[in-house]
């Protein structure tokens, strides 16, 4: 995490909390560098044995390895304080764990990306500190030993646990090179790397992020509460960087020299009350970089949001509409903004189409000045979720190809097709064959037999075949058969399964059709 964006988010979450040791106040384990002390500390495998033991062996050995993974030893510890917050380092390669001593929960980015929420409480004399997550929660007890050793006390909670899982390790206090400490033994003086709102996580001079350069559009659809954004880059696998939405949340495009963590930290915002503009501002106002940025937001109430810095390579620009906003940088002409609002604009249908059709017409005006190579389309619901990938509406991208854009819409229509097919599923369960089988049909009639190596088709006879409808199925089997000859050896194994009629002239007569073995 970006510490001056860790501090904005401690700024906003801040407003109306007291100062806590503002001055100098009682702080309950002295800032420092802490190694780990092995002797002294729990052997975890054992542990893990016990916690994992009532677990169906299935899940055993999962269960094990990301206990395992996520509890490996802390070689050094280093605490620090800012203000009313506590900075706590655990992996020289990981953010900072930046938390309120005021038992506020934040948000916090972990290496992986995932944002999970942190709090800490002094009140006891110990750093008490809580990370919660939707897989359960961890507690970290930092006590300082009469010998004068630090012991962390870790506690896992989970409800796939049968009791929280806990283990002890040790550390002692060591100097710094560049520490210097006060007369009298009290509070070392600052080190490099700590800055006057806290230390910095990356104290690498000039470093901007990935430099990826790009197209992209946020926008709200007014009827639905859909929200999405789209990209189109000449970068690697530009979907993960870019594009960042929730259900009934916002959207969020970060790009040019990208900082990743405007995505999910911006969403975190929007989550907690802010607006698209506040959420912008907070991380602007912490980056040290803004110059190099370029992002658009937009919220589920359709307040929009955008910047560019005003070191972006041109052609570079936005423009803020009604419910949504484009921005593009390293442009062949300062006119793709300008084209991709204007098809936003004018298309008929849906979020997801009119997305599309944006970065369609920004290619058409000449795109990326270095030609294409990757697009990501992403768009959710606009009612929260509590499980957000059941929000996703769509969800598409486009790693590596000659024409991204291009196999971005042929993948919208095949998505399109396939949730026909869901929506056949659905109505069967309800017991709608008619509604079910118009659904087949309609997928069939959008896409190519081949688009889906037959599997359409297949299904839809499949369908009909058990309906005693044989006669119907059979011109849809010879098509799926025409794509690939496996569909004949699959029929068989659905009578095995108790999915189709255990029929076996009907089985015959549908695999001898048209040159069978």
């Amino acid at each position: 995490m970006n510490g001056g964006i860790a501090g904005a988010l401690m700024l906003l979450a801040m407003a109306a909390s007291p100062v806590w040791a503002q001055d100098g106040g009682e702080r309950p384990i002295q800032q420092g560098l802490y190694e780990f002390v092995p002797d002294q500390s729990d052997e975890i495998e054992g542990r893990i044995d016990k916690a994992v033991a009532h677990m169906n062996f299935l899940i055993r050995g999962i269960a094990k390895g990301r206990l395992r993974g996520a509890n490996q030893p802390i070689d050094r510890i280093d605490i620090r304080y800012a203000g009313d917050s506590v900075w706590i380092s655990l992996r020289a390669d990981e953010p900072w764990v930046v938390s309120l001593m005021n038992g506020e929960y934040i948000p916090y980015r972990r290496a992986d990306g995932e944002v999970v929420q942190v709090k800490s409480d002094v009140s006891t004399g110990v750093i008490d500190q809580y990370f919660k997550s939707d897989d359960g929660e961890k507690q970290m007890v930092y006590r300082v030993r009469e010998d004068g050793l630090l012991e962390v006390e870790s506690i896992i909670f989970s409800e796939k646990l049968k009791e929280p899982f806990r283990y002890t390790w040790v550390y002692k206090r060591v100097p710094r090179e560049t520490e210097e400490t006060e007369e009298g033994g009290g509070q070392s003086a600052a080190p490099s790397g700590i800055r006057g709102d806290g230390p910095d996580p990356d104290p690498r001079p000039g470093r901007l992020g990935r430099p990826v350069h790009t197209y992209s559009i946020v926008a709200r659809d007014p009827d639905s509460g859909e929200l999405g954004v789209a990209v189109q880059s000449h970068w690697f696998s530009v979907g993960p960087l870019v594009t960042w939405a929730e259900p009934g949340v916002g959207a969020v495009a970060t790009q040019s020299f990208v900082d990743p963590s405007y995505g999910p930290l911006g969403l975190e915002l929007m989550k907690a009350g802010k607006s698209a503009e506040e959420a912008l501002a907070a991380l602007l106002l912490a980056d040290e970089h803004p110059d190099v940025r370029q992002v658009g937001m937009i919220d589920a109430d359709g307040v929009v949001a955008a910047h560019t810095g005003s070191s972006a390579i041109r052609a570079a620009s936005h423009i803020v509409g009604e419910s949504y906003a484009v921005q593009a940088n390293m442009m062949l002409n300062e006119t793709v903004p300008a084209a991709m609002a204007r098809a936003f604009e004018a298309t008929e249908g849906d979020l997801t189409e009119r997305l599309l059709a944006a970065l369609e017409a920004a290619q058409a005006e000449g795109g990326d000045i270095r030609g294409k190579q990757s697009a990501a389309l992403l768009v959710v619901s606009g009612e929260p979720s509590p499980v957000p990938w059941r929000g996703r509406v769509t969800n598409l991208r486009i790693e590596d190809h000659p024409e991204p854009v291009k196999e971005l819409r042929r993948l919208v229509t095949l998505a399109r097709a396939y949730a026909h097919m869901n929506a056949g599923d659905d109505a069967l369960t309800e017991g709608d064959v008619e509604r079910a089988l118009a659904e087949y049909s309609a997928a069939g009639a959008m896409v190519p037999d081949a688009a889906s190596n037959g599997e359409m088709v297949f299904w839809h006879a499949v369908t009909l075949a058990s309906l005693d409808r044989e006669e119907e199925s059979l011109p849809l089997f010879r098509r799926a058969f025409a794509q690939d000859e496996n569909w004949r050896e699959l029929l068989p194994r659905l009578v095995e399964a108790g999915q189709f009629p255990d029929d076996a002239a009907l089985v015959e007569r549908i695999t001898g059709l048209d040159g069978a073995r």
